[in-house]
């Protein structure tokens, strides 16, 4: 049985994330069209019971293996190692090198293995140069582990935390010392670099880690180009791994050289801060008949959703969770399975009696959990004051517990208090750290960026966090001079944006999910996204994403050149809902005040 559990950790099935799609930088590394092979035994020391004399020890393998078309990282491994001694290569499950084996260090230990520092989902013969999940300037790491499959080592199952634990340059210094919960630094670097080696270490490296400049991805082995400002992003979470969805988290090193002036983070800052929020315009002919082919998909996509409920339960989780329930019950459909939302409820509560700390907090640092899971249960009128006697309301009274997620957990805060406007529980324990409307309207907007958006990490406006801010805002537009100013100023950023086909990106990458949080933002202002001339660029509506994206059947695609996705569909169709309902005279899809809570 334990041989079948580590066999698990090196050939689970993939699971694929949703990792925005991005160009990977040519590798500029000497060692062209090769990988580089470490291997090692760090854990199993001689002071250890069962320990032979025979055991290798620290780095033993550190070469530099040439690719061919057939190439796999087992085949690298094997190559790197000398095939005779290595066993178990063949069945695609390491159990032995150069006489250390699995068990010899205890009833836990075996090889394990990292791509890029992270490791990997499935057998190590699942990623080749065939596939694309193999290629020049990789560096594939193999360890003993002796203790907790490979929590020795740095990966840890089971735990979310997607923060940093340690980064490296190979010139500069940081303004500051690196912190895991510090998002944004400048590096100073001697004027005349050109380039530099980043090396980061994900606190879990069960999840992946990404260092990009301009969407371009640069593997561990590569030099990074830069010139003064540039900004260095290192995402950890965005990709695959066996723990299961986790939020990102984003840090920026923007590049100061010696000598050069600071860069003018906003050099055009909000040319019209006062731009008129809800335009009258004529809808042309062309935009009626997007407006009854987005509302055509809407329908299918309502079906689809609907009937997938007789085969699907939905979960505790963000994606066939709670924002399934929230489509269904904002955009009033009843579930084709009339057990599903009972179905739900009794799993959250099986959840929540399960997983809650005696915060009253799902998790230790995801304030969104708690979050998510009350706007789920409002919506279907069901009390998150009591759920198995827990009140989920009580475990977001601290601001110090809200900001451990960065702006999300703010955001998500604010929309939850106000989506049936629940009183904020007192924070007893520390009354200076108490939640007020107050203070999660301020922090939102002292964190909006130089360009007038809202971003996870540095200094560039992004279209997904910008609507979640509005969205939050929205409820104080009218009653605060300050939030309309801002969020005026945001969809003037967003304006900008929008693409000639009335399209939005993030991260470089067009995607349906971008819109649907600005459609989201801007019912929520009350402001028609079809006729807003702000956001019809080329002749083209931001609408027409929803036609665009559309999957025949019903839901979907991320990407246009995708496939349906769970996350767009959900995303897009409770955009559409709430769009529904503006149409309607109906109120948007975060206030809940109709909803009679049980």
């Amino acid at each position: 049985m334990r041989k079948r559990v580590l066999a698990l950790l090196l050939s689970v099935l993939m699971v694929i994330g949703l990792m925005p799609s991005a160009v990977f930088a040519a590798t500029n590394d000497p060692h062209q069209n090769q990988v580089h092979v470490i291997i090692e035994n760090t854990t199993f020391t001689p002071d250890m019971e069962g320990w032979s004399e025979d055991f290798p020890q620290d780095v033993f393998i550190d070469e530099w293996i040439t690719l061919n078309e057939d190439s796999t990282m087992m085949s690298c491994i094997v190559e790197a190692a000398g095939e005779d001694n290595i066993e178990g290569a063949e069945n695609n499950y390491i159990s032995r090198i150069y006489g250390l084996g699995e068990f010899d260090g205890g009833p836990m230990s075996g090889w394990m293995g990292t791509l890029n520092d992270w490791f990997v989902n499935e057998g190590f013969c699942g990623f080749t140069v065939e596939n694309g999940k193999l290629s020049a300037g990789d560096e594939i790491r193999v360890m003993y582990t002796v203790n907790g499959y490979g929590e020795d080592l740095g990966g840890f199952w089971g735990d979310y935390n997607t923060a940093l634990k340690a980064i490296e340059f190979s010139e500069g210094t940081l303004d500051t010392e690196f912190d895991a919960e510090t998002l944004n630094y400048v590096l100073t670097v001697p004027a005349n670099t050109e380039e530099i080696k980043v090396t980061p270490t994900a606190a879990n490296k069960n999840f992946q880690v990404f260092t990009k400049v301009n969407s371009v991805v640069y593997k561990r082995t590569q030099m990074v180009p830069i010139v003064n400002g540039t900004e260095i992003v290192v995402s950890v979470g965005e990709g695959e791994s066996m723990n299961g969805t986790a939020d990102p988290t984003f840090y920026t090193f923007t590049v100061q050289k010696e000598g050069s002036q600071p860069v003018d983070p906003n050099p055009n800052p909000n040319p019209n801060p006062n731009p008129d929020p809800n335009p009258q315009v004529e809808i042309p002919a062309e935009l009626s008949e997007l407006n009854a082919t987005v509302l055509a998909n809407y329908d299918t996509t309502k079906t689809y959703l609907s009937n997938l409920t007789t085969t699907n339960n939905a979960t505790v989780n963000s994606i066939g969770g709670e924002w399934w329930i929230i489509d269904l019950a904002r955009s009033e459909t009843t579930p084709a399975n009339a057990a599903f939302y009972q179905n739900y409820y009794a799993t959250v509560e099986q959840y929540v009696s399960a997983n809650i700390n005696a915060d009253q907090r799902l998790h230790k640092s995801k304030a969104t959990d708690n979050e998510r899971v009350i706007l789920a249960l409002t919506a279907i009128g069901k009390n998150p004051r009591n759920v198995a006697g827990h009140n989920l309301l009580q475990g977001l009274n601290s601001m110090k517990y809200l900001k451990k997620q960065g702006i999300n957990g703010v955001i998500w805060a604010l929309i939850a208090f106000d989506s049936h406007n629940y009183d904020i529980p007192a924070n007893t324990s520390n009354p200076s750290d108490t939640v007020t409307r107050e203070k999660l309207i301020d922090h939102i907007l002292s964190v909006q960026t130089p360009e007038r958006g809202w971003t996870l990490s540095g200094k560039k406006a992004d279209p997904d966090m910008t609507g979640m801010a509005i969205q939050a805002l929205a409820p104080y537009y009218n009653e605060r001079a300050d939030v309309k100013e801002a969020v005026d100023a945001a969809l003037n950023k967003m304006s900008e944006l929008v693409n000639d086909r009335g399209g939005l990106s993030s991260y470089g990458t067009e995607n349906s999910e971008s819109v649907s949080q600005i459609v989201v933002a801007l019912t929520a202002l009350g402001i028609n996204p079809l006729t807003d001339t702000r956001f019809i660029k080329n002749g083209h509506s931001i609408m027409e994403t929803y036609d665009r994206f559309y999957v025949e059947g019903g839901g979907f695609k991320h990407i246009l050149n995708g496939s349906r996705d769970g996350m767009a569909t959900e995303q897009a169709f409770y955009a559409l809902a709430s769009y529904s309902r503006l149409l309607n005279g109906k109120t948007s899809l975060y206030n809940m005040s109709d909803v009679q809570i049980s």
